[in-house]
C-alpha cells in the first residue's frame, strides 16, 4: 500500500485544471499547503486557547488579592484592639486639633504675660473680632457657594461621590482615594442621599482642610506624602500609642502606590478607620482599662461596624 498516494488530494486550479496535492491540503490555484501557517484555523484555536487561559489567571489573581486584603483587614483590626491600651476617656475630636494645640514650655517661659488691656478696650477688640470674622464668613461662604456650583456637574444641588472624587485633589495627581470619598460623604450625608448639599458641603470642606494643615505639619518636604516615621509622630499627637510594627501595618494597608508612604487622601481614611475602631473597642471597654473581653460573634459585629 502506497501511504504517500493516500495523503495526496486532487485540488482544481486555474480554470478548473486539477493537480495532486502531496500534502493533501489544497491552499492556491497551482501549489498546496506546506507550512502551519497556512492553516489559519490551527492559529485560532491555539489563540483562543490562550486567551481562556489569560481570562483564567487573572481571575485567579483577583480573588487572591482580595483574600490577601480581607486578611490584612483582619491583622489591622487585631493589631488596633491590642495596642488602644491607653487612651482618653473623652471622644476625640480631630477636627479642632489644631485650635488646642499649647505653646511649648520655652516659649512661655521666656516671654512675660503680658497684663490685660482695660475692659473697655478689651470689649472694643471683641467687637471687632466678631464683625471681622462675620465679614470673613460672608467672604467664604460666597466664595464656597461657587466651589459648590462648580463641582455639582448636573446642577442637582447634591454633589455626589463621583463629583467629590473629580473635585478633590490629593497633591499626588492621582484620582482620591474612593473609599475616603465615600466615608466622607457619609459622615456628612444627614439625609442619607448618597451626596452632600450646600450646608453639609460647608461642613466637609472645612473638615478636609483642617486634615490638610495637619498633613502639612508633618509633611515637611512637602511631597505629599509621608512616611512611617511622620505617620507615627502624628499619630501620637493625636493620643495613640502603637508599636512600630503597626505602623508598618497600617502604612502597608493604605498605600496604595506602592511608594512605602501615604498620601494626603489615604492619610485621612487611615485616621477614619483608626477613630471608627477606637469608638467601637470603647463600647465595650466598660471598665475604661484598655482590655475587653467579648465572645467571637460580638467580635464579627464590631469589624463588620466597620468594614
Amino acid at each position: 500500500m502506497d501511504f504517500h498516494a493516500e495523503a495526496k488530494e486532487l485540488c482544481f486550479g486555474v480554470n478548473e485544471q486539477p493537480y495532486w496535492c502531496e500534502t493533501g491540503y489544497c491552499c492556491g490555484e497551482t501549489e498546496c499547503c506546506t507550512y502551519y501557517y497556512e492553516l489559519w484555523w490551527f492559529w485560532l484555536v491555539w489563540t483562543i486557547i490562550l486567551m481562556l487561559s489569560c481570562c483564567c489567571a487573572y481571575r485567579h489573581r483577583r480573588v487572591k488579592l482580595r483574600l490577601q486584603q480581607e486578611q490584612r483587614q483582619r491583622e489591622i483590626s487585631l493589631m488596633a484592639y491590642q495596642g488602644a491600651s491607653t487612651y482618653t476617656t473623652q471622644p476625640l475630636d480631630l477636627r479642632f486639633w489644631t485650635n488646642c494645640k499649647l505653646p511649648a514650655y520655652e516659649e512661655v517661659a521666656g516671654h512675660p504675660p503680658t497684663p490685660p488691656p482695660p475692659y473697655s478696650e478689651l470689649q472694643q477688640q471683641q467687637q471687632q473680632q466678631q464683625q471681622q470674622q462675620q465679614h470673613n464668613g460672608l467672604q467664604d461662604q460666597g466664595f464656597l457657594w461657587a466651589v459648590f456650583q462648580r463641582v455639582d456637574r448636573d446642577r442637582s444641588g447634591v454633589i455626589s461621590e463621583n463629583e467629590l472624587q473629580q473635585a478633590l485633589s490629593n497633591g499626588t495627581w492621582t484620582p482620591f482615594n474612593p473609599k475616603t470619598v465615600k466615608s466622607l460623604i457619609g459622615m456628612f450625608d444627614r439625609n442619607n442621599r448618597g451626596g452632600v448639599d450646600f450646608n453639609e458641603f460647608l461642613g466637609l470642606w472645612k473638615y478636609i482642610n483642617d486634615w490638610q494643615n495637619i498633613f502639612r505639619n508633618y509633611d515637611r518636604d512637602n511631597s505629599g506624602f509621608i512616611d512611617k516615621n511622620e505617620l507615627k509622630q502624628a499619630l501620637t499627637s493625636f493620643g495613640y500609642r502603637l508599636s512600630d510594627q503597626f505602623y508598618g501595618i497600617l502604612v502597608s494597608k493604605f498605600d496604595r502606590q506602592g511608594r512605602g508612604q501615604i498620601a494626603f487622601d489615604d492619610f485621612i481614611q487611615c485616621c477614619i478607620v483608626l477613630q471608627r475602631l477606637t469608638d467601637v473597642f470603647r463600647r465595650y471597654d466598660t471598665d475604661q482599662d484598655g482590655w475587653i473581653q467579648v465572645s467571637y460573634e460580638q467580635y464579627l459585629t464590631m469589624v463588620f461596624n466597620i468594614v
